[in-house]
C-alpha cells in the first residue's frame, strides 16, 4: 500500500507536521468574586479596545493555579481574595493558533481593595471575557448549584448547556 505525497513528504509527516505548528494550550486561572448583586471584572486593553474580563491570567512555569488566580486578581483588581471551589473549565479556541484552558473558581473578597473596583451588575448589557456572563448571571441567581461545570468551547457558545 502506497502513501499519497505531496511536496515529496509522506502523508503521515504532514499530519505530524501540521500538528507541530499549533501553539501549545495556555492554562488560565481566574476567579468570579461577586460583591452585592454584581461580579467584580477587570479592564484590559487588547488591540486598542477596552474590555472587560473575569479577572486572572496565565499560569507561569512553576507557579500553581491557585497561586496564579491570587496574583492576577491581585494586580488587576487590587483585591486581596480566598479561593472557593472550582467553578468552571471552560476552553477558548477562537483560531488555531490560540488555545486556552480557564480554571476559574468562586472567590471571596478578604479585604478592601487598594482602589476603585469595576463591577458588573445584572441588567447591564457589557461583552465580557471570557464569553460566559450568562453563564455566571444564571448560577449566581440560582446559590451557584453546580461546581465544577466544564462549559466546553465557550468562543462557540457551548456554556455547558
Amino acid at each position: 500500500m502506497t502513501e499519497k505525497k505531496a511536496h515529496n513528504r509522506p502523508l503521515h509527516d504532514q499530519v505530524l507536521s501540521g500538528v507541530a505548528r499549533l501553539s501549545p494550550v495556555s492554562v488560565r486561572a481566574r476567579a468570579v468574586i461577586p460583591r452585592g448583586d454584581g461580579i467584580v471584572v477587570s479592564r484590559e486593553r487588547r488591540h486598542g479596545r477596552s474590555l472587560l474580563t473575569v479577572p486572572g491570567g496565565r499560569v507561569d512555569r512553576g507557579e500553581t493555579v491557585e497561586a496564579t488566580a491570587l496574583r492576577e486578581v491581585q494586580e488587576e483588581t487590587g483585591l486581596e481574595i480566598e479561593l472557593g471551589p472550582l467553578l468552571y473549565v471552560a476552553e477558548v479556541l477562537g483560531s488555531v493558533r490560540r488555545q486556552d484552558l480557564n480554571l476559574i473558581f468562586l472567590a471571596r473578597a478578604s479585604g478592601d481593595p487598594d482602589g476603585e473596583v469595576d463591577v458588573v451588575r445584572p441588567g447591564e448589557d457589557v461583552e465580557l471575557l471570557p464569553p460566559i456572563l450568562d453563564r455566571i448571571r444564571h448560577d449566581q441567581a440560582r446559590g451557584w448549584e453546580e461546581m465544577g461545570v466544564w462549559l466546553g468551547n465557550v468562543w462557540r457558545g457551548d456554556l455547558g448547556r
